[in-house]
């Protein structure tokens, strides 16, 4: 069966009608967020502190200190910003079919990976967050793929 037919049978499914509907794991772990903030924020201020120290010696001095404390700001809008767009971003339900699985493997941790193709014939690899997740999906299914930015929310399979 060619690929049109396969993504036109995905959008008739009722997975792909119903897609607004579908409930959604949570994208990203708010606790995860508040401590990178949070330490980056730990970070400029303590470096604000020894900058204020070296100054008292002289301003050569606190030259590093400076700068280090305008780096730890620009990181801290920078994830801000980020953590922003991701939770303003919309999620996408798009039809797609499998045309790769594999994992990476680092000691003791392992990450499962799936590449899409989409309608339009791009390709998209998406890291998938569980090994639970990732054993109920194989190569050259078709179905609804759910995405959010760069972020594996879910899939599901047309038969």
């Amino acid at each position: 069966m060619s690929n049109d037919l396969v993504f036109e049978r995905i959008k008739r499914s009722d997975a792909y009608l119903n897609r607004n509907s579908r409930d959604l794991p949570s994208t990203r772990s708010t606790w995860g967020s508040t401590v990178l903030l949070g330490g980056i924020g730990v970070w400029c201020l303590m470096v604000l502190s020894f900058t204020i120290f070296f100054m008292s010696f002289s301003v050569v001095c606190a030259i590093l200190p400076a700068l280090m404390f305008c780096l730890g700001v620009m990181m801290w809008v920078k994830c801000f910003r980020a953590e922003v767009e991701f939770k303003d971003a919309a999620v996408e339900a798009n039809p797609a079919i499998v045309i790769s699985k594999h994992s990476r493997s680092s000691g003791d941790m392992s990450s499962h990976h799936i590449t899409f193709e989409f309608e339009d014939g791009g390709r998209k690899e998406y890291r998938i967050g569980y090994a639970n997740e990732a054993a109920l999906i194989g190569v050259g299914d078709a179905g609804v793929a759910f995405t959010k930015q760069s972020v594996f929310l879910a899939f599901d399979r047309v038969t």
